[in-house]
Protein backbone atom coordinates (compact mmCIF):
# COMPACT_ATOMS: atom_id res chain seq x y z
CA UNK A 1 0.00 0.00 0.00
CA UNK A 2 0.93 3.73 -0.79
CA UNK A 3 3.24 5.39 1.81
CA UNK A 4 0.43 7.90 2.80
CA UNK A 5 -1.77 5.02 3.21
CA UNK A 6 0.80 3.54 5.18
CA UNK A 7 1.14 6.46 7.84
CA UNK A 8 -3.08 5.70 8.14
CA UNK A 9 -2.04 1.66 8.58
CA UNK A 10 0.95 1.57 10.49
CA UNK A 11 -1.22 3.87 13.24
CA UNK A 12 -4.35 2.22 13.34
CA UNK A 13 -2.19 -1.51 13.21
CA UNK A 14 -0.05 -0.83 15.90
CA UNK A 15 -1.63 2.34 17.97
CA UNK A 16 -5.35 1.36 18.32
CA UNK A 17 -6.13 -2.26 17.14
CA UNK A 18 -5.26 -5.21 20.40
CA UNK A 19 -3.54 -7.89 18.87
CA UNK A 20 -6.27 -11.06 18.31
CA UNK A 21 -5.24 -14.29 18.88
CA UNK A 22 -5.91 -16.87 15.32
CA UNK A 23 -5.91 -20.64 15.98
CA UNK A 24 -3.97 -21.93 13.22
CA UNK A 25 -6.53 -25.01 12.55
CA UNK A 26 -8.15 -25.81 9.29
CA UNK A 27 -11.53 -26.71 8.23
CA UNK A 28 -12.00 -30.30 7.12
CA UNK A 29 -14.39 -29.49 4.22
CA UNK A 30 -11.99 -28.62 1.30
CA UNK A 31 -12.14 -24.65 -0.15
CA UNK A 32 -13.22 -25.77 -2.99
CA UNK A 33 -17.21 -26.72 -2.01
CA UNK A 34 -17.80 -23.18 -0.83
CA UNK A 35 -18.61 -21.63 -3.38
CA UNK A 36 -17.94 -17.67 -3.37
CA UNK A 37 -16.70 -15.69 -6.49
CA UNK A 38 -14.52 -13.00 -5.67
CA UNK A 39 -14.09 -10.82 -8.75
CA UNK A 40 -13.38 -12.85 -11.59
CA UNK A 41 -12.24 -15.80 -9.73
CA UNK A 42 -13.53 -18.67 -7.60
CA UNK A 43 -11.73 -17.42 -4.49
CA UNK A 44 -9.68 -20.95 -4.41
CA UNK A 45 -8.15 -19.66 -8.22
CA UNK A 46 -5.92 -16.86 -7.10
CA UNK A 47 -2.20 -17.38 -7.06
CA UNK A 48 -0.16 -17.23 -3.91
CA UNK A 49 2.24 -14.44 -3.82
CA UNK A 50 4.64 -16.26 -1.31
CA UNK A 51 6.87 -19.11 -1.59
CA UNK A 52 5.68 -21.50 0.72
CA UNK A 53 1.73 -21.53 2.50
CA UNK A 54 2.17 -21.08 6.19
CA UNK A 55 5.61 -19.09 6.23
CA UNK A 56 6.11 -16.61 8.51
CA UNK A 57 7.26 -13.15 7.38
CA UNK A 58 9.08 -10.31 8.66
CA UNK A 59 8.04 -6.76 7.92
CA UNK A 60 10.52 -4.29 8.05
CA UNK A 61 10.52 -0.62 8.18
CA UNK A 62 12.79 1.26 5.82
CA UNK A 63 14.19 4.21 7.55
CA UNK A 64 12.34 7.67 7.17
CA UNK A 65 13.25 9.08 3.67
CA UNK A 66 13.21 12.83 5.20
CA UNK A 67 15.93 13.00 8.33
CA UNK A 68 14.22 16.47 9.14
CA UNK A 69 10.65 14.75 10.18
CA UNK A 70 11.11 11.09 11.37
CA UNK A 71 8.69 8.61 12.14
CA UNK A 72 8.91 6.62 15.36
CA UNK A 73 6.88 3.73 15.15
CA UNK A 74 7.18 0.17 17.40
CA UNK A 75 8.55 -2.68 14.72
CA UNK A 76 5.99 -4.78 12.95
CA UNK A 77 5.01 -7.64 14.61
CA UNK A 78 5.11 -11.33 12.44
CA UNK A 79 2.71 -12.34 10.79
CA UNK A 80 1.81 -16.25 9.09
CA UNK A 81 1.24 -15.93 5.62
CA UNK A 82 -1.65 -17.65 3.49
CA UNK A 83 -2.87 -18.58 -0.10
CA UNK A 84 -6.38 -16.97 -0.15
CA UNK A 85 -8.28 -20.49 -0.15
CA UNK A 86 -6.38 -21.54 2.99
CA UNK A 87 -6.25 -18.25 4.47
CA UNK A 88 -9.99 -18.04 4.58
CA UNK A 89 -10.20 -21.34 5.89
CA UNK A 90 -7.75 -20.53 8.97
CA UNK A 91 -10.51 -17.27 9.56
CA UNK A 92 -13.25 -19.06 9.58
CA UNK A 93 -12.20 -21.55 11.87
CA UNK A 94 -11.34 -18.90 13.90
CA UNK A 95 -14.78 -16.92 13.98
CA UNK A 96 -17.03 -19.72 13.78
CA UNK A 97 -20.52 -18.23 12.52
CA UNK A 98 -20.03 -14.24 12.51
CA UNK A 99 -20.31 -13.09 8.97
CA UNK A 100 -17.10 -12.10 7.25
CA UNK A 101 -17.33 -9.23 4.82
CA UNK A 102 -15.27 -10.17 1.35
CA UNK A 103 -15.47 -7.94 -2.14
CA UNK A 104 -17.33 -9.70 -5.14
CA UNK A 105 -16.26 -7.35 -7.63
CA UNK A 106 -11.98 -6.46 -8.10
CA UNK A 107 -10.58 -4.27 -11.34
CA UNK A 108 -9.80 -6.37 -14.15
CA UNK A 109 -6.61 -7.96 -13.76
CA UNK A 110 -5.67 -9.13 -10.55
CA UNK A 111 -4.07 -12.73 -10.66
CA UNK A 112 -2.79 -12.53 -6.68
CA UNK A 113 -3.91 -12.80 -3.28
CA UNK A 114 -2.34 -13.69 0.37
CA UNK A 115 -4.07 -13.65 3.76
CA UNK A 116 -1.80 -12.47 6.95
CA UNK A 117 -2.59 -13.23 9.80
CA UNK A 118 -1.05 -11.78 13.37
CA UNK A 119 -2.52 -9.19 15.38
CA UNK A 120 -4.65 -8.53 12.64
CA UNK A 121 -5.89 -9.91 9.87
CA UNK A 122 -4.64 -8.74 6.24
CA UNK A 123 -6.01 -9.98 3.15
CA UNK A 124 -4.51 -8.37 0.35
CA UNK A 125 -5.26 -8.46 -3.49
CA UNK A 126 -2.23 -7.04 -6.56
CA UNK A 127 -2.01 -7.78 -9.97
CA UNK A 128 1.81 -9.09 -9.42
CA UNK A 129 3.75 -10.84 -6.49
CA UNK A 130 4.22 -8.75 -3.61
CA UNK A 131 6.60 -9.15 -0.54
CA UNK A 132 4.95 -7.08 1.46
CA UNK A 133 1.34 -6.43 2.40
CA UNK A 134 1.90 -2.82 2.16
CA UNK A 135 2.77 -2.69 -1.39
CA UNK A 136 -0.61 -4.46 -2.70
CA UNK A 137 -2.52 -2.72 -5.22
CA UNK A 138 -5.99 -3.22 -2.47
CA UNK A 139 -5.79 -4.51 1.42
CA UNK A 140 -8.37 -5.36 3.60
CA UNK A 141 -7.64 -5.16 7.46
CA UNK A 142 -9.72 -7.03 9.58
CA UNK A 143 -10.34 -7.26 13.33
CA UNK A 144 -12.06 -8.79 15.94
CA UNK A 145 -13.77 -5.96 17.78
CA UNK A 146 -17.53 -4.72 19.87
CA UNK A 147 -18.96 -2.71 17.34
CA UNK A 148 -19.14 0.64 18.01
CA UNK A 149 -21.09 1.85 14.80
CA UNK A 150 -22.00 5.23 13.78
CA UNK A 151 -21.56 7.56 16.67
CA UNK A 152 -17.83 6.38 16.74
CA UNK A 153 -17.34 7.43 13.30
CA UNK A 154 -19.21 10.57 13.55
CA UNK A 155 -16.59 11.32 16.37
CA UNK A 156 -13.72 10.26 14.30
CA UNK A 157 -14.93 12.85 11.45
CA UNK A 158 -15.52 15.31 13.84
CA UNK A 159 -12.32 15.38 15.45
CA UNK A 160 -10.71 15.12 12.58
CA UNK A 161 -12.25 18.10 10.78
CA UNK A 162 -11.37 20.22 14.14
CA UNK A 163 -7.99 19.74 13.22
CA UNK A 164 -7.92 21.03 10.25
CA UNK A 165 -8.47 17.87 8.24
CA UNK A 166 -11.43 18.77 5.64
CA UNK A 167 -10.42 16.14 3.47
CA UNK A 168 -12.42 13.48 5.31
CA UNK A 169 -16.27 12.44 5.81
CA UNK A 170 -18.44 9.89 6.79
CA UNK A 171 -19.99 8.30 3.33
CA UNK A 172 -23.35 5.99 3.26
CA UNK A 173 -21.78 3.32 0.72
CA UNK A 174 -24.03 0.81 -0.25
CA UNK A 175 -25.64 -0.48 3.12
CA UNK A 176 -22.21 0.76 5.42
CA UNK A 177 -21.12 3.72 6.49
CA UNK A 178 -17.83 4.82 6.32
CA UNK A 179 -15.14 7.16 7.32
CA UNK A 180 -13.36 7.60 3.67
CA UNK A 181 -10.24 9.65 3.72
CA UNK A 182 -10.13 11.02 -0.13
CA UNK A 183 -6.65 11.97 -0.61
CA UNK A 184 -4.76 8.44 1.02
CA UNK A 185 -7.32 6.53 -0.67
CA UNK A 186 -8.92 5.05 2.39
CA UNK A 187 -11.54 3.83 4.28
CA UNK A 188 -12.95 2.25 7.78
CA UNK A 189 -15.78 0.75 9.20
CA UNK A 190 -17.84 -1.37 11.74
CA UNK A 191 -19.98 -4.54 10.47
CA UNK A 192 -21.19 -6.98 12.67
CA UNK A 193 -18.17 -8.10 15.23
CA UNK A 194 -15.32 -6.67 13.13
CA UNK A 195 -13.60 -3.44 12.78
CA UNK A 196 -12.41 -3.63 8.51
CA UNK A 197 -10.18 -0.75 7.43
CA UNK A 198 -10.02 -1.09 2.91
CA UNK A 199 -6.95 0.69 1.25
CA UNK A 200 -6.01 1.35 -2.89
CA UNK A 201 -3.29 2.39 -4.26
CA UNK A 202 -1.85 3.17 -7.75
CA UNK A 203 -3.57 2.11 -10.43
CA UNK A 204 -6.86 2.10 -8.43
CA UNK A 205 -8.69 4.99 -7.71
CA UNK A 206 -11.49 6.25 -4.93
CA UNK A 207 -14.03 4.99 -7.25
CA UNK A 208 -12.73 2.03 -7.57
CA UNK A 209 -12.27 1.47 -3.67
CA UNK A 210 -16.15 2.61 -3.96
CA UNK A 211 -17.03 0.14 -5.84
CA UNK A 212 -15.19 -2.73 -4.00
CA UNK A 213 -16.70 -1.42 -0.61
CA UNK A 214 -20.44 -1.36 -2.45
CA UNK A 215 -19.31 -5.23 -3.64
CA UNK A 216 -19.00 -6.59 0.02
CA UNK A 217 -21.00 -9.92 0.80
CA UNK A 218 -20.65 -12.19 3.83
CA UNK A 219 -19.09 -15.37 3.50
CA UNK A 220 -19.82 -17.77 5.93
Amino acid sequence: MNRKFRKYGVFILLGIIVPVAINIILLSEPVNKINFRIGNYYYYEFKYGGSADGETIIIREEAPSDPEHPISIPPYPPFVRYSLATGINVILDECGRIPLLLPTWLPEGMKYADVYIGPVIIIIFSYEKVEDFRFAEFGIQIKRVRSRGLEELNKTVEYARKEGDNDIELMKIGEIWAVVVGRVNMAWFFKDDYYYIVGVKAPLTLQDMIKIIESLKPIT
